[in-house]
Formats: structure tokens, C-alpha cells, sequence
């Protein structure tokens, strides 16, 4: 499993962390057990500004790219907050729907439509359709071969602030 971290208290003994399997949308603290932990950093970044409907890729801090994206609509809006890449998606999909790949997130959708049967994860994944709409039924929709670039690129754990 992996977690994103997001901070940490009493030197480092605690860790905030950004997983799928706590309470939807909100960050967990858990005991630092350096034991059974594997810990990596990553120099990269995402953040998704809603109201722009732009995703910026970030290296040490400093922007790198820039990509246009779908986000969810007025009814199924893509939930806010800091989360991480919990997985990475390029086998095992069906395409047609979720293009190229997909980079999950520990985000949850709570306003998903009525029959939806797709689950409740958000992820950030590909499209042949247009971009820069709020209709997503709450994902964060790239043009595929931007989307497949940016998955060769980050890795697990990745912080992705969702910002409105």
C-alpha cells in the first residue's frame, strides 16, 4: 500500500498521511514504524486548479508543465483537499472510458449519480474528448498522451493538491 505523506509531529514519530482506505477526503495520522516502512521521496508534485481547470506538474517546487483537463461536474464535483498517487493504472482498464491510464488517488467521490457503478475512487486519467469542461463525474480527465507522459514521470505517493 502506499501512503502519501502530508506532515508529520513529535519528531517524526507521527505521520499525517493521504490513503484510500481512511475516512473519505480527510487525512489519517499514523505511528512511524521505520521497521516495516519503506520511505521514498519524489522531487514532483501535482496540483489541479478546479476553478481553472489546469493541472500544473511541479519539480523541487518550480512549475514544469502546464495541461488543460475535464473536471466533475456541477452535481459530481471533484473533491477538494491534499491526497496522493495510491496507484497507477496501464493494464487492466477499460480504455474506451479511461483512456491511455490512470493515476488513482486516495480522493473519494461522495456525490456519485444515481446507478453509477464505476466505484467512488477519483483518479486522473486519459480522454480523446474535449478538455477544459466541469463534466467528469468527478475525475480530472487529460489528453491521453499527456497523461501518459506525466505517468512515466511521477510515481507513487505523489502529492496532488486538489485546490477549487
Amino acid at each position: 500500500m502506499s501512503l502519501g505523506v502530508l506532515g508529520d509531529r513529535d519528531g517524526g514519530r507521527w505521520l499525517q498521511v493521504t490513503t484510500s482506505l481512511g475516512p473519505p477526503n480527510r487525512p489519517l495520522w499514523v505511528r512511524s514504524d521505520p521497521a516495516a516502512m519503506r520511505f521514498r521521496t519524489t522531487p514532483y508534485a501535482i496540483s489541479v486548479d478546479l476553478s481553472a481547470r489546469r493541472l500544473e506538474l511541479d519539480r523541487a517546487g518550480q512549475p514544469v508543465r502546464t495541461f488543460p483537463v475535464t473536471i466533475g461536474g456541477a452535481a459530481t464535483s471533484t473533491p477538494t483537499g491534499r491526497f496522493a498517487i495510491t496507484d497507477i493504472i496501464v493494464r487492466d482498464l477499460d480504455h474506451e472510458v479511461y483512456g491511455c491510464c490512470a493515476l488513482a488517488l486516495g480522493a473519494h467521490q461522495p456525490n456519485l449519480p444515481p446507478g453509477w457503478i464505476g466505484g467512488d475512487r477519483v483518479a486522473i486519467h486519459g480522454t480523446d474528448g474535449p478538455l477544459g469542461l466541469a463534466a467528469s463525474t468527478g475525475c480530472i480527465r487529460m489528453r491521453n498522451d499527456q497523461l501518459a507522459e506525466l505517468t512515466r514521470t511521477v510515481g507513487l505517493g505523489t502529492p496532488v493538491a486538489i485546490e477549487p
